[in-house]
C-alpha cells in the first residue's frame, strides 16, 4: 500500500487525507484477441467496506506504451466481478497513456483528451459500479483487451488503485416505461467472437405499465450466447451485440421477443453514433410502408451484469425466415437447375476481417483511383457449396455486364431480366431522401428467391442508417443538397465508393420514370 496516488500518480494529484493506493507493475499486452488481467492485491482497507458515500474507490492510473492504442479496452474488476469499463476506443496511431488516470470528479472526459492524455480525466464508464457495499479487501484486476488481433503490440508498465473519501459514483435505473432487458454473463467478457453464455430476462408489463428492475422476467427468462458486433462501431463505448437464444445446455432455441415473430438470431444495437435513437427505425418504418420487409424493433433499457448501460435498440437480425427475408431455403443437396437458383442474401460491404464467402465485381467503381473494388459478401448460406457460390456470383455478374451493355435499357435482353426495379427505386429513394453517408457502398443487402418464384436480385433489407438524416460531418454527409449517389465527387480517395449501377439506372427511362 502506498499513502498516496502510487507510484506515477503522485506527480498529478494533490495528497488526498486517508487515501490508500494500490499498484501492479504491469506486463505485455498481448495481440491476439485474448484478455489479458493484471491482479492487484488490496488488504487491510479501513473501512473495509466500499460504498459511493463515505469511503470507496475515487481513481485509477494507468501507463501504457501501444502502437495503436485505439485498439485497446479498458476495465477494472473487483473482487466480486463487478466490472466497470474505464475507457476504450481513445487515440490513435503511436499515441501513449502516459500518466494517465481516471476519476469522477475530474473535469475534463478521456473523449476529450489528447496524446499523451497525462493528467485526470473522467472514465467513459461508470467506475462507481464496484463501490456497491462490497468489501474492498482482495484481488483486483485490471483487464486489458486488444480489440484489433495480430496488428500491434503493447505494455502495461504499472497501474494504481486509490481509494478514498471522495469516492465514485454511478448512474442507473430502477423503473422505466422501455422494457428492461437485464443480462448476466456471471463474470464472462463479451468479445467479438466466439459467443459466451449468458442469462437473460426480459420485463415488459404492457402499454401504460411502468417497469421495474425488480420485477419477474415475464417476457423471456433462459440463456443466450452473445458477442460484440459492428466493424468501426466495436471501438465505441457503447458496444452493440449479437445474440442467439439458447436453452441451458446451450442448444439454439427460438422465442418471440416483446411482441416480435418467434426466431434465435437477434440484435441489440447501440447506434452510438446515432444519439436520437431513431435513423434505422425511421428507415424501417417507410421501407415496411413502401412493402418491402425491414428489421422490427423495440427500443429497451439494458442492464448488463448489473450495470445500467443505456437505451438500446432490440431488433431482428437479417435472416432467411418466412418472417424476415421470405425467400426460399437453400439446402446442401440444392445444386442443380431451380433448386441451384435461390436463395441468397449477400451485401455491398468490408470483407476485410470477414469470415464470410465474398468475391469482386468485375467492375471498378466510378472515380476509382486506388485500386478500389466492390466486394460481395455472403450472408445466407453462410456455407455455401461451390456451385451456389458459383451460381450467384454468375448470376450479379450478368446482371452487371447486362447493365453496362448498350442495350442495358432493353426490356428483353437489359438488366431489367435479372433485377426487380422497384425494389432498386424505393432503396435509392430512401438512401437519397437521409442522404445516407454509408449508402450504396456498405451494408447494401441485396437478396435472390429461386427462379420458380420470381427469382429476380431484389434490394433490400433496409440496414445501417446511423450516419443518415445530416448525422455525418464528412464528405458531405450533413448537406442537404446534392446526391448521396454520386460520394465519388466528394470523397473519391475513400476505400469504399458506390458500384456504377446508380449512374446507368438513371439514364434509362424503367428507372427515372
Amino acid at each position: 500500500m502506498v499513502n498516496r496516488y502510487g507510484f506515477f500518480a503522485a506527480l498529478l494529484l494533490p495528497p488526498i487525507a486517508n487515501a490508500q493506493t494500490f499498484t501492479t507493475s504491469g506486463g505485455a499486452i498481448p495481440d491476439d484477441g485474448t484478455v489479458v488481467e493484471f491482479p492487484i492485491s488490496v488488504a487491510g482497507l479501513v473501512p473495509s467496506t466500499i460504498d459511493t458515500t463515505v469511503f470507496g474507490l475515487e481513481t485509477v492510473c494507468v501507463n501504457i506504451e501501444h502502437t495503436w492504442i485505439s485498439d485497446l479496452e479498458l476495465h477494472l474488476v473487483a473482487p466480486d466481478g463487478t466490472t466497470a469499463l474505464l475507457f476504450g476506443g481513445i487515440g490513435g496511431d503511436t499515441d501513449y497513456f502516459t500518466y494517465t488516470c481516471l476519476n469522477n470528479a475530474a473535469p475534463t472526459a478521456i473523449t476529450d483528451g489528447t496524446s499523451p492524455y497525462t493528467g485526470v480525466f473522467r472514465p467513459q464508464g461508470q467506475m462507481g459500479l464496484v463501490n456497491n457495499e462490497q468489501a474492498g479487501d482482495g484481488l483486483w484486476k485490471l483487464r486489458i483487451l486488444d480489440t484489433y488481433a495480430f496488428a500491434d503490440a503493447g505494455t502495461l508498465l504499472g497501474a494504481s488503485i486509490t481509494f478514498g473519501p471522495d469516492p465514485a459514483s454511478y448512474y442507473t435505473i430502477t423503473e422505466s416505461d422501455l422494457p428492461i432487458i437485464v443480462i448476466n454473463t456471471s463474470g464472462a467478457e463479451i468479445v467479438n467472437e466466439p459467443k459466451v453464455m449468458a442469462t437473460m430476462g426480459i420485463i415488459d408489463n404492457g402499454p401504460g405499465n411502468m417497469n421495474h428492475v425488480g420485477d419477474p422476467f415475464n417476457d423471456y427468462d433462459d440463456h443466450i450466447g452473445i458477442e460484440i458486433r459492428g466493424n468501426s462501431s466495436t471501438m465505441f463505448q457503447k458496444k452493440s451485440y449479437g445474440f442467439e437464444l439458447w436453452d441451458a445446455s446451450g442448444a439454439e432455441i427460438t422465442e418471440p421477443l416483446l411482441g416480435m415473430p418467434s426466431e434465435s438470431d437477434w440484435i441489440l444495437s447501440a447506434s452510438y453514433s446515432d444519439k436520437s435513437l431513431l435513423n434505422n427505425p425511421l428507415t424501417f418504418d417507410l421501407a415496411q410502408r413502401m412493402g418491402h420487409y425491414a428489421p422490427r424493433w423495440r427500443h429497451a433499457e439494458l442492464m448488463l451484469n448489473g450495470a445500467y448501460v443505456g437505451t438500446y435498440t432490440l431488433m431482428e437480425k437479417i435472416k432467411r425466415d418466412s418472417h424476415r427475408v421470405d425467400i426460399a431455403k437453400l439446402q446442401p443437396q440444392d445444386t442443380i437447375e431451380d433448386d441451384l437458383s435461390g436463395g441468397y442474401i449477400f451485401k455491398i460491404d468490408w470483407a476485410q476481417g470477414s469470415n464470410a464467402a465474398y468475391w469482386d465485381s468485375q467492375f471498378l467503381p466510378p472515380g476509382a483511383t486506388n485500386g478500389q473494388v466492390i466486394e460481395f459478401l455472403m450472408d445466407y448460406p453462410n456455407a455455401p457449396l461451390p456451385q451456389q457460390s458459383a451460381y450467384i456470383q454468375a448470376y450479379t455478374d450478368s446482371f452487371e455486364l447486362a447493365l453496362n451493355g448498350v442495350d442495358f435499357a432493353d426490356t428483353a435482353i437489359g438488366y431489367r431480366r435479372f433485377l426487380d426495379v422497384r425494389s432498386a427505386i424505393d432503396f435509392f429513394l430512401i438512401n437519397e431522401l437521409a442522404r445516407n453517408v454509408d449508402g450504396y457502398r456498405l451494408s447494401t443487402f441485396l437478396h435472390k428467391d429461386k427462379d420458380s418464384n420470381g427469382g429476380k436480385l431484389t434490394f433490400g433489407p433496409m440496414w445501417d442508417f446511423d450516419l443518415g438524416y445530416h448525422n455525418a460531418y464528412y464528405c458531405d454527409g450533413s448537406t442537404v443538397e446534392g446526391w448521396a449517389y454520386r460520394f465519388t465527387d466528394v470523397c473519391a480517395g475513400d476505400a469504399k465508393l458506390p458500384p456504377f449501377w446508380w449512374n446507368r439506372f438513371l439514364e434509362g427511362p424503367a428507372f427515372t420514370d
